[in-house]
């Protein structure tokens, strides 16, 4: 009788067996930096896909990309592994803006262009007018600079004339205040 001996090598798996890649990214208005945060592997070549119609390979784990408007993009990227298999991806929602400033409120939305030095204040409410709304714009040390009924939907304010500094701006609406700070620069 014949024996047939088998041998069973295990070696270690230092590998994964779902390969992922993720990325992060920081935006200063239109201008975007992104940048590689995870990778389960060696990519010999990593594609971007911005979501407004440009892409671009990377050598390296950082790009830059400018955008146009602002706007939401969906922003993709892929990683070519080597030696080659499955192709790695993901995408994310990108919404850009182009000022410097934007926050909102329930029913208010403040945006500050800072090249302009415009602030522009949106509602959601369907009359500001009916609001009664003013807004009270108060320089670093408390002096009224500027006081002023909203009545345009968007409402947009020149502040090219303010002196560069901390502002408070106060919006009084509907027994509601909201103040924000600004920085002009």
């Amino acid at each position: 009788m014949k024996k047939i001996l088998f041998f069973l090598f295990l070696l270690p798996f230092t590998g994964s067996l779902s390969a992922q890649i993720n990325f992060g990214y920081q935006a200063s208005g239109l201008n975007t930096a992104f940048y590689i945060t995870q990778t389960s592997q060696f990519y010999e070549g990593i594609r971007w896909v911005f979501g407004d119609g440009s892409e671009q390979w990377a050598g390296s784990d950082t790009i830059h990309h400018t955008y146009s408007s602002s706007g939401t993009y969906q922003v993709c990227v892929y990683g070519y592994p080597m030696p080659p298999g499955p192709i790695d991806s993901i995408c994310k929602t990108l919404v850009l803006q182009s000022i410097g400033i934007e926050e909102h409120s329930e029913d208010y939305l403040f945006s500050l262009n800072e090249t302009s030095r415009q602030l522009t204040i949106q509602t959601r409410l369907i009359n500001p007018a009916a609001t009664n709304a003013v807004l009270t714009i108060f320089d670093k040390y408390g002096k009224k600079v500027l006081e002023k009924p909203i009545r345009n939907n968007p409402e947009i304010i020149d502040l090219q004339s303010f002196k560069s500094g901390n502002y408070f701006i106060n919006l009084k609406f509907l027994n509601k205040t909201i103040t924000k700070k600004i920085t002009l620069i």
